[in-house]
């Protein structure tokens, strides 16, 4: 359960598909006609007054989402209900009549659903929306979804005792809220939606309304707005259309209609005259930024002519945005970084924000630097190049629309808007074949027309400046803003110079290598074949499940074979490398060639591994396999770039350390490590200190210049003939050695430090208490030891939510984290980390230690550790139509010959063994491992002393 101060219906576009033609549904009306609703979306509207709209979609498979969307919100409580549609929110799960005290969360988690994953609902300003994410291949716990939905809406009982235990839950959020961005966040508001509720109503509320509010005013908010008018109920996923309907009519036609109904309607903020300017500090401020803001009221968007202009206004701020980051990287820009977004917002308000971050000195350069370059383009227009590269790009996002890739998040902001705002939902695939036909007649000048409209837009404008409170004093003032912003719409510019741009990768086609072994693997529907220089290569073709192609190739060594002043010098080597470019080509004339193709590729070290990853498409498959090559056989090396992404690496580093928190894992990290000679502080930017232009080179030459130890793994839609071509062309034609004897890592003794360890601290200014506990230990490996852990666990989870979080209203969320591996060694870890009020520290931490005692004593529940199981199932089972899932577990079979959670029937058999009796022996092991860890933060002069413990168990 959350609260959020988020856009709705966030305006984007991501490369995520592949440029080919789309056939279908076309638009035989004109511009100006009225979009007719999709045919594939039924709606309705049940006497009472809820509204309902339903989509079937077959990916993922066996999968749902199902919403219970409430119009209220934080805006539509009086003074003294500040936080009542939060506070409701939470008792949903606190018991319903047909579902009392937590039986809800018992009955999630019995069936496989994890609370705050599959389970959760949020509240904001404007709604309240509830979901669940059901396994759409078992009826009965499907139908029952819509029962807990329909309890949701009419049904929440408010247990007195249950009202009690949750207001210290809700407290405690409020006080995760309280951070530096919080803060500043709430300086924002009060000028941006100065005179409106928005300013005024945060949604978590006030600790006083939580702390005293009443039973009976948590009762009299629920029956005024949770009224069947203002409520919809919205499904989409892999399941019968008219049997969802039927689940629909069946559980909410008997909520009754309202007697004297209050419809929840949207605020709408006024335009504003005046240049709006908020100038926000706070003593924990991360960096100094500015962004400014322009805004006009939130067009309709009911014909395909709305739609177009909605798509000129994307391609203007997506042109806008590549030209800063251009900018960015000239001498006379000091940025860290720049950002352009358009977005709706509250109060039905349309958002163009224009930011960048620096340090607090050149703040006011830089906010010339980017008003100058902001009115360039308002001045000048875009050039045609600019245009082709991200016309093309919005292209690709239509084609990947068109063939059916929108994820539930997008459905659901669809629906929404039709059922609200009356804009038709003419369907994603529909919508984007209109705007595929209509994107050609674009121009450039169309969208030199939109960045008039929007830059000399007089209206409406509002700047937002922060930074840390002891630099205030060198940002500039409201009158320095607003002048600055008058000079520069005034200014004359010269006309912006392109740097050079590059149409091709390789010149020059390598000659041919050879697929020298073709090998079919039944088991997991594989093929393996064996490359002329020693490399290895897994297809495996998956069409049905995500859009286009992932690549992951790895080599065993990594990090693991490094002396130890490289060792040093490698967390961030990866990344600098992949900045430099390749060939001759910077990173910047990458960046613009590859803007309009489907092209991803990184590079990264881990401890025993160098691994090259990424995806592509079919048709922007060659381009990809020429970057591949590339990185093989001419990895750049350039001083200027170096230099660059150096600087900016320290300045995200730099930014972080003004964060507690932050500085909180910093002190975790060193103590564990206070004995390992190789360690690195990667959390400071001191850390770069060990890397240098040399150093980086050869840590890329030791670890990536023998193509013939890596294996090339590809999953997604294969075809075997198009990428054997590519594969000999441009993999096994990179000079290796096919005869060598595979590397292998380096075992390194682990050197974390022993025993039990103790980090406390009192930092930063937040008036709350983080807490983290760890138990590490070696263990001895088997096939379904992963599989054990998980559900250990999960119990673990289950154990300590119902504890802490239930019964002893300790905090908004306890977490267990956990990490098993067999390589190099059999490691596992599990973290436990929670906030909470700082003088509750000690009370909670025995609390946590007496339930891991018990734990290791006297084992979980049955029931507990068979919904643990049930979850672990669920997931393996929802990551099975994932590829990245696939990706990962077919490069570990090439390193292990096997991996048995990709045979459905030997998973099934596998799981047969993770009994209740094999998950506690297993967890008595793990829970009495010596090696442990017990840190807190607490705020600076706290007078709370945290009690040692000399051990996590009893």
């Amino acid at each position: 359960m959350k609260t959020t101060y988020s856009s709705v219906g966030l305006v984007r576009a991501a490369i995520v598909a592949a440029s080919f033609f789309v056939t279908g549904f076309a638009f035989a009306g004109h511009l100006d006609d009225r979009l007719e609703p999709s045919t594939a979306l039924v709606t309705g509207k049940l006497e009472n007054g809820l509204s309902y709209a339903v989509e079937h979609i077959g990916r993922p498979e066996n999968l749902g989402v199902i919403w219970l969307v409430v119009n209220v919100g934080s805006v539509h409580e009086s003074e003294k209900q500040q936080g009542l549609a939060h506070f409701v929110e939470h008792m949903a799960f606190n018991g319903t009549e047909d579902f009392p005290k937590n039986e809800l969360i018992k009955y999630f988690a019995s069936v496989g659903m994890s609370f705050g994953g599959d389970v959760s609902a949020i509240t904001d300003f404007d709604r309240t929306t509830y979901w669940l994410k059901v396994p759409t291949d078992d009826p009965a716990v499907l139908e029952e979804s819509f029962r807990v939905l329909e309890n949701w809406a009419h049904k929440v009982s408010f247990d007195a005792q249950e009202v009690d235990k949750e207001r210290g839950v809700i407290l405690e959020e409020w006080r995760i809220k309280q951070s530096p961005d919080y803060r500043l966040l709430q300086q924002e508001f009060a000028v941006n939606y100065k005179d409106t509720l928005y300013a005024q109503r945060a949604p978590i509320g006030q600790p006083d309304v939580i702390q005293n509010g009443s039973r009976e005013d948590l009762i009299r908010f629920y029956k005024d707005w949770y009224q069947p008018q203002n409520m919809m109920v919205l499904a989409v996923g892999d399941f019968n259309k008219a049997h969802i309907e039927s689940l629909i009519k069946k559980y909410f036609s008997a909520l009754p209609a309202a007697e004297s109904p209050r419809t929840a309607a949207y605020l709408s903020i006024p335009d504003h005259h005046e240049t709006l300017v908020s100038i926000a500090t706070d003593p924990e401020a991360q960096a100094a930024s500015i962004t400014l803001k322009i805004d006009q009221k939130r067009k309709p968007e009911t014909t395909l002519k709305s739609k177009v202009e909605q798509l000129k206004n994307q391609l203007f701020y997506s042109l806008l945005a590549q030209r800063l980051v251009e900018v960015q990287r000239t001498a006379d820009f000091d940025a860290a970084s720049t950002g352009v977004q358009l977005a709706h917002g509250l109060g039905l308000r349309t958002n163009l924000t224009i930011q960048a971050t620096a340090n607090s000195s050149q703040l006011e350069q830089v906010m010339k630097k980017l008003l100058s370059e902001t009115y360039r383009v308002a001045q000048h227009g875009f050039g045609a190049e600019e245009f082709k590269r991200v016309s093309g790009h919005y292209r690709n996002t239509l084609q990947s629309q068109a063939n059916g890739q929108s994820t539930f998040k997008q459905k659901h902001n669809a629906m929404l808007d039709q059922l609200i705002l009356e804009a038709p939902y003419a369907g994603e695939k529909n919508l984007a074949t209109m705007l595929l036909a209509q994107l050609d007649d674009i121009t450039v000048e169309d969208i030199n027309d939109v960045a008039k409209e929007w830059l000399y837009h007089n209206d409406n404008r509002s700047v937002f400046l922060r930074a840390p409170d002891d630099q205030a004093d060198a940002i500039p003032s409201k009158k320095q803003i607003i002048k600055a912003w008058k000079k520069a719409v005034a200014a004359s510019y010269e006309p912006y110079t392109e740097s050079e741009t590059i149409d091709q990768l390789i010149s020059e086609i390598p000659e041919p290598g050879k697929v020298i072994n073709y090998f079919y693997e039944k088991r997991y529907d594989a093929h393996l074949w064996r490359l002329s220089n020693g490399a290895r290569v897994i297809l495996k073709d998956r069409k049905f499940a995500e859009y286009g192609i992932w690549m992951k190739a790895s080599s065993e060594g990594g990090q693991s074979k490094l002396d130890d002043k490289l060792y040093r010098a490698s967390p961030y080597a990866g990344a600098i490398i992949d900045y430099m470019g390749v060939g001759d080509f910077s990173s910047a004339q990458l960046q613009r060639f590859l803007l309009d193709k489907n092209v991803n590729l990184k590079t990264s070290l881990t401890e025993t591994h160098e691994v090259l990853s990424g995806s592509t498409t079919n048709e922007d498959l060659e381009t990809f396999f020429q970057l591949l090559h590339l990185k093989f056989t001419q990895p750049r090396v350039n001083a200027q770039d170096y230099n660059f992404i150096k600087d900016q690496l320290r300045a995200a580093l730099n930014s972080q350390q003004m964060k507690a928190s932050w500085r909180f894992l910093e002190a975790v990290y060193l103590a564990s490590n206070k004995h390992n000679p190789r360690s690195v502080n990667v959390f400071s930017p001191t850390a770069l200190n060990f890397n240098s232009l040399d150093d980086t080179v050869e840590i890329y030459q030791d670890r990536f210049s023998d193509v013939g130890d890596f294996t090339f793994v590809f999953v997604g839609d294969i075809d075997k003939a198009s990428i054997e071509s590519l594969l000999k062309t441009y993999i096994a034609s990179i000079p290796g050695e096919p005869f060598a004897e595979k590397e292998t890592w380096q075992y390194r003794e682990d050197q974390q430090t022993k025993g039990h360890l103790e980090v406390h601290l009192k930092e930063g200014t937040e008036n709350k208490a983080s807490v983290r506990m760890e138990l590490r230990g070696q263990h001895a490996w088997k096939s379904y030891s992963r599989e054990v852990f998980k559900a250990g666990t999960s119990a673990l989870q289950i154990l300590l939510t119902e504890e802490i979080r239930e019964n002893l209203s300790g905090t908004y969320a306890i977490t267990v984290g956990q990490s098993i591996s067999e390589f190099p060694e059999g490691n596992y870890t599990i973290a436990i980390s929670f906030d909470c009020e700082p003088e509750r520290v000690n009370e909670l931490v025995t609390a946590v230690r007496r339930a891991l005692t018990k734990a290791a004593e006297q084992g979980f529940s049955t029931e507990v550790i068979t919904s643990a199981i049930q979850q672990v199932v669920e997931q393996r089972d929802r990551d099975m139509n994932r590829n990245k899932i696939w990706l990962d577990n077919l490069a570990d079979i090439s390193l292990h010959e096997r991996s048995y959670i990709l045979e459905d029937y030997k998973y099934r058999i596998a799981m047969t063994n993770v009994k209740v009796s094999k998950v506690n022996d297993a967890f008595k092991v793990f829970l009495r491992t010596p090696d442990t860890l017990y840190a807190t933060l607490l705020p600076e002069g706290s007078e709370v002393e945290v009690e040692e413990q000399g051990a996590l168990l009893y």
